[in-house]
This record gives C-alpha cells, sequence and structure tokens, in this order.
C-alpha cells in the first residue's frame, strides 16, 4: 500500500456505536478506498444508515473500474443516498435515518475526496494541513458570515445541527473538490465530529510531527481526545494515513 494507516471507533459514552468506516486496497496496493460515516444521534437506524452508506461507496469503488482522471466520488455519495431511501421507503422504521460521510480514494498517484455533513478530512503536506473540509453545517455557515470564528465551531451551540446528509429528504449534494497529487511527506485523515471535537488542528499537527508511523500519530491523538471526553461523549472514529517517498511510486 501506498499509504501505512491504522484506525479507531469507539462508542464513547453512547449506548451503541453509530459511526462506521472501512477501507479496501485494489491493484497491487496502488488503488485504495477509505470512507468513514457517522449516523445521526437520535434518529433510529444511525447504525444501519452509516453501515449502508460505507457498503455502498465501496461496493462502487470495486465496481468502477474506469479510466477516466475524476473516478465520480459525488456520484457514489448519491448512490449510498439513493440506498438509504429505498430502505427508508421499505422499512417504516428507518425512515428517519440519516448519516454523514467522508471519503478518499488515491489511485495513480492522485488522491480524490468528497464529503457530506461534519464529519471532516484533512490533508496534510510541508508539515501543514493543506487541506481542510467544510462542514455542512449551521456553525459552518456562521463562519462563512463572518458570524463566527473557526475555532469557535467546537462550542457553538448549535455545532451538531447539520445542513447535508445522506437520507434527507430532498436529496444530498456532496462536496466536489479538486484532486491533489501525491508528495512524499502527504498524510491525511478521515473522522467523525466525535473525534475532531477533541483534537485541535495545531495539535494534529504536532502530533503527527512527533510520529514514527501512522498508529503511533493516531495514538497521540487518541490520548488527548480521550483525556478531554466526558462520561458521555459522542461516538469519536476515525482513520489516518501516511505516506513514506519510498512509497510513492511503490
Amino acid at each position: 500500500m501506498l499509504f501505512d494507516t491504522a484506525s479507531i471507533s469507539h462508542q464513547g459514552g453512547r449506548p451503541e456505536n453509530q459511526d462506521c468506516l472501512s477501507e479496501i486496497h485494489m491493484d497491487g496496493g496502488t488503488s485504495s478506498c477509505w470512507v468513514l460515516a457517522d449516523g445521526l444521534g437520535g434518529h433510529a437506524g444511525g447504525q444501519i444508515a452509516s453501515t449502508e452508506a460505507v457498503q455502498s461507496i465501496l461496493l462502487d469503488f470495486v465496481s468502477d473500474r474506469s479510466t477516466c482522471e475524476d473516478p465520480g466520488l459525488c456520484k457514489w455519495v448519491e448512490h449510498a443516498h439513493l440506498r438509504l431511501v429505498s430502505r427508508q421507503t421499505e422499512e417504516e422504521q428507518l425512515a428517519q435515518m440519516r448519516t454523514t460521510i467522508v471519503v478518499l480514494q488515491v489511485r495513480a498517484g492522485v488522491a480524490y475526496w468528497t464529503h457530506c455533513g461534519d464529519s471532516r478530512f484533512y490533508w496534510f503536506s510541508e508539515g501543514r494541513i493543506s487541506i481542510q473540509s467544510e462542514d455542512h453545517s449551521i456553525p459552518q455557515a456562521l463562519v462563512k458570515l463572518g458570524q463566527l470564528l473557526p475555532e469557535d465551531i467546537r462550542s457553538h451551540e448549535d455545532r451538531n445541527r447539520i445542513t447535508q446528509c445522506l437520507g434527507s429528504p430532498g436529496g444530498v449534494t456532496a462536496s466536489d473538490n479538486p484532486p491533489i497529487p501525491l508528495t512524499p511527506d502527504a498524510a491525511f485523515i478521515l473522522c467523525s465530529d466525535g473525534f475532531w471535537e477533541h483534537v485541535l488542528e495545531p495539535e494534529m499537527l504536532i502530533d503527527l510531527a512527533k510520529a514514527k508511523d501512522a498508529q503511533h500519530w493516531l495514538d497521540l491523538m487518541l490520548t488527548r481526545c480521550e483525556s478531554r471526553a466526558v462520561a458521555e461523549c459522542d461516538n469519536y472514529s476515525a482513520i489516518v494515513g501516511m505516506i513514506s517517498a519510498g512509497n510513492l511510486h511503490g
């Protein structure tokens, strides 16, 4: 694999873990896909929603063997949304199930990503965070309007009010982002809000600089997360990856 990866998914202080994450590697590890979803707490079927969404994305990854430059991740998210809508229609008890999603695919030396909701994507290069996804949420909208500072999203009273998610009425619009060329020092995080709520961006960078490998990086951040999480904290999940110069063309 081009990336050394590590992951965690923990129920925190909740009765069940409604987060779901997975990864798959093909073509000798040169083509990979990572996906993380956070079923919305308080909605019946949140765990089912996140699992269905992840399975749908991975199925599209395996099935789509096109050679075009754009792998069509937004289309994959739409497929996952429609899969949830179908189950909502068929099973009344699942009518309110929802989930966020964040997807990363790497192939042929290029990374592609998309997200919907407040599960986040971070991309690291040259010792900095070069890409950070923008939440589809009320606080993020206030940031765009200049009414809230980005660092205040974590403590905002409406932090959990999201404006986009899979399974919501009226369809879904995933973020459409330019591709990212891989560099020898590239690294990434996909995470649910239960994780990024307790680990600040400067701390992610500090721990990355200290880390020997992906698991070490994740362990350093988990120490911060778990020391700050209260008894009733949300599920927290993350996938992290680090690339080395020796693997870039491997």
